[in-house]
């Protein structure tokens, strides 16, 4: 398991493009730290 932390803005800060991940509720408090969008997965493809 990682325990780092990331300092600074996400990687896609700012872009034009979107750097996105899903996440557990586990990871959810950190999650905005290291990206910069969610991307909804199967839901995405099948609409639901």
């Amino acid at each position: 398991m990682l325990t780092g932390r990331a300092y600074g803005a996400p990687l896609a800060d700012g872009q034009p493009k979107f750097l996105g991940s899903a996440y557990s509720t586990d990871q959810a408090p950190e999650f905005a730290n290291y990206w910069n969008k969610v991307t909804p997965e199967n839901g995405g493809k099948w609409g639901s």
